[in-house]
């Protein structure tokens, strides 16, 4: 129930709170329309101008989907109406008009074909002394039908004559079902033999006029008996064509449905030679142990006998196994991202990475190409100090498991200039070592603390080390920073390093952030 309450300024409340009930019902992919019938008149009509016709409806529907809406067009002998049951409805004026009646259930779904009556209406002669036909009407059945042969139906039937030209004679053609029947309601009658029948009543007046549009009823017999629909199989795995090696084995296992449920269903699986063939929904294992394409068949048979015309089927492509070709590794120096000039006394952090097609590197060869800094079989070597100036070629090496190298190694320039000495005073320098590498990609809502060494070629003790988070984040100081990334984008995060001389670092670290 949802409830509505207002209150006013002075926090006096509606003493009456509004309310609504809100059905909800658990929606489907199989939610059916409901049907709508018109249950009188139980067909179409003709009738004299000012005559009254009874109107009333029936809903069936199969997900009972309750409250309906109802919606009746007159086609403009009346208002429209919203009800079940409109009642009497006076057709004052000559024409025909087309009545229909449709519902809607509470899942918004409307009957596709609504319910109809073509009512005639003729002018009233009366006054002139002309005879207007009676009308009759076929109560029961109320609307075509389908049996089975042997069945019985019963008839019924109803007449009007505006003159008052009584009594009025029935007469049912019955179509060689049984002889015709002059009888107002002649009961039951048997339908013995397969085939469709048209019944029909013919009313004629004490004058001998006949009803002009007489009424019908289609009768279908039918023979009762249902064919056997063959089963169908089904190949659960493997899940589609496959591609294997020789001695590779797969599991095979089925399913099988049948529309009458003729069970128990027997299952014949057909290997093409591969192994021999297996009753049963679930053959187990399969080894491929030679080389070629494969169409593995499911068979299904019902408990008549019927099989599935269209057994399930997979193909299996087996292929011969190469001798492994080892590939080499590939480095890569992560950190410095590239080339760099710094001064004597000044350090630089060192990270790698490497890959290999076989997932096997195991080993790292830094070579700091006699620069006074020792060679490093590490990952990650870290923050080296370089205190002679020169041109380094710094080389790093991944080797894998079976003893291949990178052809390529990867390199960097690392210039070593005299340090630069204003006032007596050389610059500083910055090194971010966490993380190792010059990239790293986050998710939004990730924290994560950077870390950095600084170090003064004139050993000043007193420095400063700012983080620059480019306007994504407000800057930070000290040797570590931490910043939550709550926003997509990419950052470029720079490390600036000043000495109590007020000297900065000349090649400030920096690193690119990815938030995804």
């Amino acid at each position: 129930m949802i409830k509505l309450l207002v209150t006013d300024e002075t926090g006096l409340s509606d003493p009456t709170v509004a309310t609504r009930t809100i059905v909800v019902r658990p929606r489907s992919a199989g939610l059916l329309a409901p049907n709508a019938s018109i249950l009188m008149p139980a067909s179409n009509l003709v009738v004299t101008e000012g005559d009254v016709i009874n109107f009333t409806g029936l809903v069936s529907d199969p997900d009972n989907g309750a409250p309906y809406k109802y919606f009746w067009n007159f086609d403009g002998a009346m208002p429209n109406s919203v009800l079940l049951n409109p009642g009497n409805v006076k057709f004052a004026k000559a024409g025909t008009y087309r009545v229909q009646f449709n519902v809607t259930d509470v899942d918004g779904l409307s009957d596709p074909t609504p319910a109809e009556r073509i009512i005639t209406v003729q002018q009233n002669n009366s006054a002139t002394g002309e005879n207007i036909a009676p009308n009759g009407v076929i109560v029961s059945p109320a609307k075509d039908q389908t049996i089975v042969v042997g069945s019985s139906l019963n008839f019924s039937a109803l007449a009007s004559d505006v003159d008052g030209n009584t009594p009025i004679s029935f007469r049912w053609n019955m179509d060689g079902v049984v002889p015709n029947i002059s009888a107002q309601n002649p009961g039951l009658v048997t339908f013995d033999r397969v085939g469709t029948y048209r019944i029909v009543l013919v009313v004629t007046d004490s004058l001998g006029l006949s009803d002009l549009t007489p009424v019908e009823r289609i009768i279908t017999v039918t023979s009762g008996a249902t064919s056997n629909q063959p089963p169908d199989a089904t190949i659960i795995s493997p899940a589609g064509n496959k591609t294997i090696s020789v001695d590779e084995s797969l599991y095979f296992s089925g399913e099988g449905t049948d529309p009458e449920n003729n069970q128990p269903l027997k299952f014949y699986w057909d290997f093409a030679g591969v192994q021999p063939n297996k009753l049963g929904a679930n053959a187990g294992d399969v080894i491929f142990n030679k080389a070629g394409t494969y169409d593995i068949y499911l068979k299904v048979v019902d408990s008549l006998g019927l099989s599935d015309p269209t057994p399930a089927k997979v193909t299996i492509t087996v292929k011969d196994v190469l001798p492994a070709v080892n590939l080499p590794p590939d480095g890569k120096i992560d950190t410095p991202s590239s080339s760099r000039t710094i001064q004597v006394g000044q350090t630089l952090m060192f990270a790698a990475s490497g890959t290999d097609p076989e997932n096997g590197v195991v080993s790292y060869a830094w070579d700091f190409d006699n620069s006074g800094i020792a060679v490093s079989t590490l990952k990650v070597p870290g923050v080296k100090t370089f205190n002679k100036a020169g041109k380094y070629t710094i080389s790093m090496t991944v080797t894998d498991d079976k003893g291949l190298s990178d052809p390529s190694p990867a390199t960097i320039i690392v210039t070593v200039v005299a340090s630069e000495v204003i006032n007596g005073n050389s610059k500083p320098n910055g090194e971010i070592v966490s993380p190792a590498s010059s990239a790293i990609t986050l998710n939004r809502g990730d924290s994560f603390t950077f870390k950095a060494v600084a170090t003064d070629p004139d050993g000043d003790a007193d420095l400063l080390l700012r983080w620059n988070f480019n306007g994504y984040a407000p800057n930070q100081t000290g040797a570590n920073a931490t910043v939550k990334f709550s926003t997509p984008g990419v950052v470029t995060v720079r490390l600036d390093v000043r000495d109590s001389d007020n000297q900065w670092d000349p090649t400030p670290a920096e690193i690119t952030v990815t938030i995804n």
